[in-house]
């Protein structure tokens, strides 16, 4: 099966809907929203291994694997400055408009790719993190309800009046072609969606690998193993480096 098969079995059916520049109706979001919903519980079984980039912080192995837990970061923290941004027909600079929306949303982001140069370099530590594994076939109904696939265009959200726009997790669904790279998924949650907690985990235990980055020292590899070589269903490989092209590939070990 491609990797990519269900995404595009996705964004084929609603390319054209989300693609366009002019903002639908809340009505129109909502129905788009659960339909995605809809596909993904449908085809819960082709949904392929996404990976969590991460930093290697002992607590955070610690305790995405015992736990099974993950923290969601705020829209208005993320590193794409136009998370949820529609742009406003009348030209006007809905700063605040646009604070509200991201303020009320919380993300976790995944990647279907564990071998990519840039996201080891951005989200991994320069190749010293690692990147968690999740195996979403596994995930409850409850989680899966929240998991969306990102779609990439060159063309922003435009609305008539952003003033009258009502919060959705339609806006958190589009980026820019330019982050097309990280072949991303993300878990999305209005903040009354969450338990009242004020780290805003989630559970998640659906772990299935450990992949360690190419800079990782084999003692801490070694160590890591050791403490969870009683898990049983998770898998650990390690980065490696091609010796004759620009490209990433991991091992078993």
């Amino acid at each position: 099966m491609e990797q990519r098969e269900l995404y595009y079995e996705i964004y084929n059916e609603l390319h054209m809907l989300i693609d366009r520049c002019e903002l639908p109706s809340i009505q129109t979001k909502s129905k788009t929203i659960e339909r995605i919903n809809e596909i993904i519980k449908q085809c819960k079984s082709k949904i392929p291994c996404l990976y969590r980039y991460s930093p290697l912080d002992a607590n955070n192995i610690i305790n995405a694997l015992n736990n099974g837990t993950v923290y969601l970061s705020e829209a208005s923290g993320m590193n794409d400055i136009f998370e949820g941004a529609p742009a406003d027909r009348n030209n006007k600079e809905p700063i605040q408009k646009i604070r509200e929306f991201q303020s009320g949303f919380f993300l976790k982001c995944f990647s279907e790719d564990p071998c990519n140069i840039l996201m080891w370099s951005h989200y991994g530590d320069s190749n010293k993190g690692i990147a968690i594994g999740y195996d979403f076939k596994r995930a409850t109904e409850g989680i899966l309800k929240h998991l969306y696939p990102v779609f990439y265009s060159k063309n922003r959200f435009v609305s008539k009046d952003i003033d009258q726009l009502l919060s959705n997790p339609y806006f958190f669904i589009k980026k820019s072609t330019e982050w097309q790279y990280e072949k991303e998924w993300r878990l999305i949650y209005s903040g009354s969606e969450l338990k009242k907690s004020a780290s805003f985990y989630k559970e998640l235990d659906c772990i299935r690998e450990i992949v360690f980055g190419s800079r990782v020292d084999h003692e801490t590899i070694q160590a890591i193993k050791t403490a969870f070589m009683r898990k049983e269903n998770i898998s650990f490989s390690q980065i490696s480096i091609d010796n004759q092209s620009f490209t990433l590939s991991k091992n078993v070990i």
